[in-house]
Order: structure tokens, then sequence, then C-alpha cells
């Protein structure tokens, strides 16, 4: 595992991971997947959002064993303070 302090991806239990919930909502925040969410830039998030099919399944790859994810930027808010305290190292 790497580092706390290099570690790109937003884990759960700190500020990161509350405020990347506060940016995408109850309902967006369902469709992507957990600790997959990465601060880019001051302005964007890069996430693995969940794919679904025309009925609302879940799409799941050619073997079905995995669930299928596309890679998505989020615009982080201007009040959001993440936007303020973006660190390259990140």
């Amino acid at each position: 595992m790497n580092k706390p302090d290099t570690d790109p991806w937003v884990r759960r239990h700190t500020p990161h991971y509350d405020e990347v919930t506060r940016i995408l909502g109850p309902t967006r925040s369902k469709r992507i997947a957990d600790e997959r969410v990465r601060q880019i830039s001051r302005r964007w998030l890069k996430a693995d959002q969940i794919i679904e099919d025309d009925n609302g399944e879940l799409k799941l790859n050619a073997a079905g064993d995995d669930i299928m994810t596309e890679s998505v930027r989020i615009r982080i808010p201007r009040d959001s303070w993440m936007r303020r305290e973006f660190k390259r190292s990140r």
C-alpha cells in the first residue's frame, strides 16, 4: 500500500472522502465505485463510475465476474476547500 501522503485515492474516514460525498450528492455517489476517486487538479476529480444497462441493472464484463466502470471527470465546486488545498503530491 502507498504512503498516505502519496496515495492518490480518496479513502474512507478522511475529510476528503466526506467532501467528495458532499460534492457528488446522494444520487450520484451511489453510481461511483467506493474509494475510486482521485483529485487530478484544483478543479477536477476523476472517478470510476459504475455502468448500468437500460433497465438500471449493473453491467458486467463478458466473463460476468466484474462490474463495468468508466472513468469520468467531476468538477469541484468553487466553495469546496479541496479546490483551495490541492497539492500535486496527493
